[in-house]
């Protein structure tokens, strides 16, 4: 048996599971892949093409109608993207966001991930101006209106592009980000 291949490469590209089916994007195309035999790959509607910027998938309690994937960072061509988007899956329809601060807008090099908790998006490390240096720059961004955005300084190793993925509903773990950073 052979996998189907999607219609645009993989390689930049972010990905999240819901509802059984693989969701992947990159600048150049948003595809999506039902997890059962016979499946083939989708193009699905793109929000703003984005370079660099990191999945994150919000499955807020007791609402999966608003079970959404962020595209969280990263650049564009559009001078006025503040580097968030949303994709509801519900209704399959993008939006873009705008923080009460400008945290996300050309964030690279950086992770993010949802808490369930908080209904926020953690996002650690990452530079604006395109530099690849170790940070450890945290800020949450509230996931509802007014999108709220609030700094931590936070006394861990600084990183480059780390692995950050929920650890319970209210934290998250960090790991790698460095040659010399072995813990988690």
């Amino acid at each position: 048996m052979s996998l189907p291949s999607p219609q645009y490469p993989l390689e930049d590209s972010c990905s999240t599971l819901f509802n059984n089916t693989l969701y992947t994007y990159t600048a150049e195309a948003f595809q999506s892949l039902p997890l059962e035999h016979g499946a083939e790959w989708s193009e699905l509607p793109m929000g703003i093409a984005v370079r660099g910027g990191v999945c994150v998938k919000s499955t807020p309690r007791n609402d999966t109608n608003a079970a959404a994937l962020y595209i969280v960072g990263g650049t564009s061509n559009s001078s006025d993207y503040a580097g968030l988007q949303r994709f509801t899956f519900a209704n399959a329809s993008w939006e873009t966001i705008k923080p009460t601060v400008a945290v996300t807008q050309n964030r690279l090099y950086h992770n993010a991930v949802y808490l369930n908790t908080s209904d926020s998006i953690l996002v650690f490390a990452g530079t604006q101006d395109g530099s690849k240096q170790p940070s450890s720059q945290t800020f949450t961004i509230q996931a509802s209106e007014p999108y709220l955005v609030t700094a931590y300084e936070a006394n861990i190793p600084p990183a480059i592009s780390p692995l950050l993925m929920q650890w319970t509903e209210s934290k998250a773990l960090y790991i790698g980000g460095s040659d010399t950073n072995t813990k988690a």
